[in-house]
Order: C-alpha cells, then sequence, then structure tokens
C-alpha cells in the first residue's frame, strides 16, 4: 500500500477572484439567485457557494480546459488537513488522500498529474469506471462498475485495523467488525455485482420469435 498526497501546487494556476466577488455579492442580495449562477454559469455547487461566503475557500481555473475548480484554502502542505477517512483508493490498493468533499478536487489533480487522459470531461467518472473506490467520512462508497481488487481489500483492511471501524456504504451501513469480515463482505459485494452485470447482458440480448412450420 503506497500513499500519495497531493501535489503542492498544479500547473497554470490561476485564482478566480473576480468570480469569487460575484458570487458573493449575489449571495448577499439574494441566496438562491447566487446558487443558480453559481451552477449556472461557472458549473459551482450550493456548497461552495457557502465556503466562498464562509471565507473558507477558493475558486481556480487549471489546465488547458479551463475548467474551475474549488479548494478549501488550508495549506495545502498540512497533510493533517487530508485523512483516510477521505481518499480516493485505486485498483492497486494505492491510497489517495483528501479533505471532506474534496474528492472531485482531488479527481481534477489526479487528471493534471497524468492519472487519466486530458480530453475526460468527468474525471470523478473516469475514476469510478475504472475501478477507483472513495472514502468520505469513514464510509466506503462501492459504485459497482468493477470487481473490488485484492489490493483494494488488502489496504481496506488495514484501514480498519488504523481506524477501528469502517461503513460498508452510506445505503446501507453494513459496519464490519472486524478485517476478516469486511473482506466477506467486500467478496460478497463482487458476487452481488458480477450477477448484476450478467443479468444486464441477458436482459440486452435479442428475443428470439419462434415461428411454426408453415408460416
Amino acid at each position: 500500500m503506497r500513499i500519495f498526497y497531493e501535489s503542492d501546487h498544479f500547473t497554470n494556476e490561476i485564482r478566480e477572484r473576480a468570480i469569487e466577488r460575484k458570487i458573493i455579492r449575489i449571495y448577499k442580495r439574494n441566496q438562491i439567485l447566487a446558487f443558480q449562477t453559481a451552477n449556472r454559469d461557472y458549473g459551482l455547487n450550493a456548497t461552495v457557494v457557502r465556503y466562498l461566503v464562509d471565507g473558507i475557500g477558493e475558486v481556480y481555473r487549471v489546465g488547458k480546459n479551463g475548467h474551475l475548480r474549488f479548494r478549501t484554502n488550508s495549506p495545502k502542505k498540512d497533510h493533517d488537513q487530508c485523512s483516510f477517512d477521505n481518499a480516493w483508493i485505486s485498483p492497486e490498493g494505492d491510497i489517495y488522500p483528501t479533505y471532506y468533499q474534496g474528492h472531485i478536487h482531488r479527481a481534477d489533480g489526479l487528471q493534471e498529474e497524468g492519472i487519466m487522459p486530458t480530453d475526460v470531461s468527468n474525471p470523478v467518472v473516469w475514476l469510478q469506471e475504472h475501478g477507483w473506490i472513495s472514502i468520505t467520512e469513514n464510509h466506503l462508497l462501492l459504485f459497482g462498475y468493477a470487481d473490488i481488487t485484492r489490493e483494494q481489500i488488502a489496504t481496506l483492511k488495514e484501514m480498519v485495523i488504523k481506524n477501528g471501524t469502517l461503513t460498508m456504504d452510506i445505503s446501507t451501513d453494513e459496519v464490519p467488525s472486524s478485517p476478516e469480515e469486511l473482506e466477506a463482505l467486500l467478496l460478497k459485494h463482487n458476487e452481488r455485482m458480477c450477477a448484476y452485470r450478467r443479468a444486464k447482458v441477458e436482459d440486452s440480448k435479442p428475443t428470439r420469435v419462434g415461428f411454426r412450420d408453415g408460416d
């Protein structure tokens, strides 16, 4: 298991102070309008708007595609701001820590670092579809696009040993009492997903229509 903390900076990073000021100015007059403007014009959600107003985040335009990205303004070199309670885990079992609600930002950073192609429009979906799994506030989020690998299982078992607990999924809230029980639950999840994918393949097959002789 390897741990990859976030790079100290992105290339071509530009602070978008004018956008921050505009959103905050609108928010002071009309909160709903600020949410709508931020989402429609800049692709920023309501949580980002509240963070900007509270002064605990910043908006940047990063990389060749010019996408806007948001991050908290805590020191990037302070790895205590990151924890294994919030992280991406690669199919190889490597941990990419982030902060609370920082998964989108970290996914953007992974694209900037060359983990995925530069023309990927949604880095989060790309990670999910390529077998990465997400830990949010010590909850393991399972997306079902690919089986959980043995390397990921080994990493998650180690996290249970360190943290004492790990909730399997926000929707089911299965809490394994030991690393061994966690492994059993993850293998069971793989079996369920395999059966689900097989069923989808069967459903997609064309239905054969039989004809009687002479028809």
